[in-house]
């Protein structure tokens, strides 16, 4: 077969498949005799006229008479296809939500800094059957001193708080975080400062960061309230900065199993070994 008859065929591709049936033969005999008489760019320019002139046509053609089939079908049996037509669409959102969690766990990448280098280190409780279980704070300062394999260790958990001061009282679910987390997740503050190594030491005084969606609802993003001193869970704490949001792409992956809050609510320090934690860590 010559390299026009090829491509010619290979150009009838654009036509519905019962259209190349039925005409597909002739169309390629009438376009091999043209060939040996007249001139190649002629008979091409032809072609290529006569494909964008007829193929969307036909196209449509097929389309049209496939939604008429359609909705004959949908009339003589509604019941029947209304169940299709539930089946198609749970079919269709039962595999985009797998693919989005699959993209999320699995695909995307962590939103931080050398995400690749982020893991997530945690307990295993075999007695619950849990193989993701919180560590103490005892574990956490153990492991921080003795690790070799990690630059850097931080902890994160979760903890109700009751702020007042500046407005009507609320209750958060927050973070208590040690302070190396901002820099391990390569975050910055969006005003004032992170946490300071001395802050988590015994005696300490209380100071907290509270949320850049809680800084512009509540404060409306005045850059005065870093400094201030607010009631947290009934003890004077100094605001210190605000802290950017902490978002994750899914459930589990690496470092950010444990971090599913949507941004950083009032959030401290974790209290070192000689304090009393009223919850445990998450790292």
């Amino acid at each position: 077969m010559a390299p026009a008859d090829r491509l010619y065929r290979l150009l009838l591709h654009l036509y519905p498949a019962e259209f190349r049936r039925e005409y597909g033969p002739e169309m390629t005999q009438i376009f091999r005799d043209r060939a040996r008489r007249e001139p190649p760019a002629r008979v091409w320019l032809d072609v290529a006229a006569d494909l964008l002139a007829t193929a969307p046509r036909e196209q449509a053609d097929v389309l049209l008479n496939d939604l008429r089939y359609a909705i004959r079908t949908i009339r003589r049996a509604p019941a029947f296809s209304l169940a299709v037509m539930l089946t198609v669409a749970l079919t269709i959102a039962a595999n985009t939500s797998m693919f989005s969690v699959v993209n999320a766990v699995l695909c995307r990448p962590l939103p931080y800094a050398d995400a690749k280098r982020l893991v997530q280190v945690a307990e295993k409780n075999d007695r619950l059957n849990i193989p993701n279980f919180g560590a103490s704070v005892l574990n956490f300062v153990s492991w921080r001193e003795q690790t070799h394999a990690f630059e850097q260790l931080a902890a994160l958990g979760f903890a109700s708080f009751n702020l007042a001061g500046m407005g009507e009282p609320e209750q958060f679910v927050g973070n208590r975080i040690s302070p190396a987390l901002l820099p391990v997740l390569g975050l910055a503050p969006v005003a004032g400062r992170g946490f300071a190594g001395a802050e988590e030491q015994p005696g300490a005084p209380p100071v907290a960061m509270i949320g850049e969606r809680l800084w512009a609802r509540r404060f409306g993003r005045d850059p005065s309230i870093v400094g201030r001193t607010l009631t947290l869970n009934g003890m004077a704490t100094t605001i210190v900065g605000v802290a950017p949001p902490l978002s994750c792409n899914g459930p589990n992956r690496g470092l950010m199993g444990r971090v599913a809050v949507p941004t950083w609510l009032p959030s401290t320090p974790c209290w070192m070994p000689t304090r009393s934690v009223p919850s445990p860590m998450r790292l």
